[in-house]
């Protein structure tokens, strides 16, 4: 596994917990999933919510601007408030650049990851009421819901995030999976996984996001 795993991360006993469905992934072709990987990583990481808060800035200055040359120009309260703005679109557009800096580095870690892997790639997904037993061949382990930081999901793809190192869940986990990455689980637009991560989103808070 590429160094991914120390040791399989076991939060309950499967054979204990509430089973809802498994499934099976066969990939069959390189081709097509390394010529896919770009857009879906750009789909999955897309910074919606910094994006339209930058927009809103921008214009929110443009417009105090108007409002400052044409009627108070001399008020420096006013003009202070228009550079604290203007500063926090700077650092928006920075962590912009940043994140998209992120995402190239994941983009080319995965198609490092598909490349090594030998063809066909079969991998194994288990969910349960608790959480999810994963055996695949970047990661392996059993989790709750809860140890996730986020699932991204879309028609066909969802992606499982684990909390950073320095929280108590990232740090936990970091004893088993040392780079704490992502991992992947194709699904072929199936309805019942669907059906069952959005039960999951309810009931935990939107811990998942669809796309």
């Amino acid at each position: 596994m590429n160094g991914a795993v120390n040791q399989p991360y076991i939060a309950f006993d499967p054979e204990e917990a509430e089973f809802l469905c498994d499934y099976d992934v066969k990939l069959e072709s390189k081709k097509i999933i390394l010529s896919n990987i770009h857009n879906i990583v750009l789909r999955f990481h897309f910074p919606k919510k910094r994006i339209l808060t930058f927009i809103a800035l921008i214009a929110s200055w443009v417009l105090l601007t108007v409002l400052y040359l044409n009627y108070n120009p001399t008020d420096k309260l006013f003009f202070n408030l228009l550079l604290v703005m203007l500063l926090g679109a700077i650092i928006i557009v920075f962590w912009i650049l940043q994140h998209y800096i992120a995402v190239s580095f994941e983009i080319r870690r995965l198609k490092k990851l598909y490349n090594s892997l030998k063809w066909p790639v079969t991998s194994y997904f288990a969910f349960f009421e608790e959480g999810i037993l994963v055996k695949s061949y970047d990661i392996e382990g059993i989790f709750y819901w809860n140890d996730f930081k986020n699932i991204i999901a879309s028609s066909n793809v969802i992606t499982f995030q684990f909390y950073p190192k320095g929280t108590p869940k990232g740090d936990l986990l970091k004893n088993h999976y040392p780079k704490l990455r992502p991992f992947y689980l194709i699904i072929d637009d199936d309805k019942k996984i669907q059906s069952i991560l959005a039960k999951v989103n309810h009931q935990h808070d939107d811990l998942v996001e669809f796309k």
